[in-house]
């Protein structure tokens, strides 16, 4: 087996490269995506406070500690707004 390599010009017509993103754009996209959660009881005190992030709209990602035994959850986005009693889901079992 034998290759060869060439020397040419790139062709103007291939798709544009996008440019790799900076630290300060990797930065700004996980701090956009961060969320904490915080377990709270049947009568709305705090539990137990932990991280989560989105995985797409609606999506957030989190550790099975940080909601179970939870009566309801709040999620304290990056900008302050709160979202109170998410829906939980799970996915249990192999895929």
């Amino acid at each position: 087996m034998s290759f060869q390599i060439v020397a040419a010009v790139k062709p103007t017509d291939l798709v544009k490269e996008r440019p790799l993103p900076t630290p300060a754009d990797v930065y700004t996209h996980a701090v956009a995506a961060t969320v904490e959660v915080e377990k709270l009881d049947p009568q709305g005190h705090l539990l137990h406070r932990g991280s989560g992030f989105f995985l797409k709209d609606g999506v957030v990602v989190t550790s099975f500690r940080t909601i179970d035994g939870a009566a309801a959850l709040r999620l304290r986005l990056p900008s302050g707004k709160d979202l109170s009693s998410p829906a939980i889901a799970a996915r249990t079992g192999p895929s």
